[in-house]
């Protein structure tokens, strides 16, 4: 199965909306991700943007939703 990666940034006020992160790894010579490379490249991410969300999600589900509905899907333990 093919998983990408969501970040939300913090803004002044809250958060801005997710955003995909994974789709520059997208391309015809490269595998789709796995859910185990999906989150190590997640947990790079969250050591190099610190009090950002990361969310690995199957590319089938789409857009994660807002955050207790997703916690286990997010990169933070005690999920990652």
């Amino acid at each position: 199965m093919n998983y990408n990666i969501w970040q939300a940034c913090p803004a002044g006020n809250g958060w801005l909306p997710w955003e995909p992160v994974s789709g520059q790894w997208q391309h015809p010579l490269i595998a789709p991700l796995s859910a185990a490379e999906a989150h190590d490249i997640a947990r790079k991410l969250r050591s190099v943007f610190p009090g950002h969300l990361f969310a690995v999600r199957p590319a089938t589900s789409g857009k994660p939703l807002w955050p207790e509905a997703m916690a286990d899907c997010y990169d933070l333990p005690p999920f990652a």
